[in-house]
């Protein structure tokens, strides 16, 4: 299965060895290929958010950041529900973004169920 997130550091094993003369997948122009790459696989399994890495001033890495497309009421955010996520590495995030999808699921799951409660009284 294909690492498309990039979580795992692959390195190619030579001889026994992992080479130490440069990692050249991740320099320059190819970095910021695979940011562009692992930014495209997110945003496609996570529509409900909007994912970018951070840049800071001097060049570095400053984090991956999720924000929601669609704004969050007093109930969601009472259930735990945040606009917007921020975490040091992408797997971080994918796992702060799954948790947060789990609770939009049974928050989602108690509305319908309060809803269906409703209109069986109605129905009475």
């Amino acid at each position: 299965m294909p690492d498309v997130y990039g979580m795992y550091d692959a390195r190619p094993v030579v001889g026994g060895y992992v080479p130490q003369h440069g990692e050249a997948p991740r320099e320059g122009w190819h970095r910021a290929l695979t940011v562009e790459y692992r930014l495209a696989a997110l945003n496609r399994d996570y529509p409900a958010w909007r994912i970018t890495c951070v840049r800071r001033s001097d060049g570095g890495h400053g984090g991956w950041w999720a924000f929601r497309r669609a704004g969050l009421d007093a109930t969601e955010r009472a259930a735990g529900l945040y606009p917007c996520i921020a975490r040091r590495t992408v797997a971080d995030l994918v796992m702060e973004v799954c948790a947060q999808d789990d609770i939009t699921g049974r928050l989602r799951d108690v509305r319908a169920g309060a809803e269906a409660d409703l209109v069986q009284k109605r129905d009475r």
